[in-house]
């Protein structure tokens, strides 16, 4: 399929960060995804065009420990061969960037 999309990615230079994907289907709908490390949890929340949200929380302590042996890759979705731009410039570091929102309702991921 195809759609459209835009991003930003933030970085304190300290660990935190946080990945903002606008998204557009080929249909027309649109979104938000969000990635936002901090310094103990990652936090992932998708919120529709229509303002419904979906986020999850994970314990960065619980990725940490993992041997690895149960992780894969994937390419599939992506085209390497698509154009994309990119640009980086410097920042004032926005505390409420590396923040969880409020409105957003985090499910706990479990430790296993």
């Amino acid at each position: 399929s195809e759609g459209s999309g835009t991003g930003t990615m933030y970085s304190d230079g300290k660990g935190r960060g946080r990945m903002i994907l606008k998204v557009t289907s080929e249909k027309g709908n649109t979104g938000e995804t969000n990635t936002l490390v901090t310094t103990d949890k990652a936090y992932t929340w998708f919120t529709s065009g229509s303002g419904q949200g979906l986020g999850f929380a994970y314990d960065l302590a619980t990725f940490q420990n993992r041997t690895g042996s149960n992780t894969t890759s994937s390419t599939s979705g992506t085209d390497p061969s698509k154009n994309f731009t990119m640009s980086c410039k410097g920042w004032s570091v926005d505390e409420s960037l590396l923040m969880p929102p409020s409105d957003i309702n985090f499910t706990a991921l479990p430790a296993s």
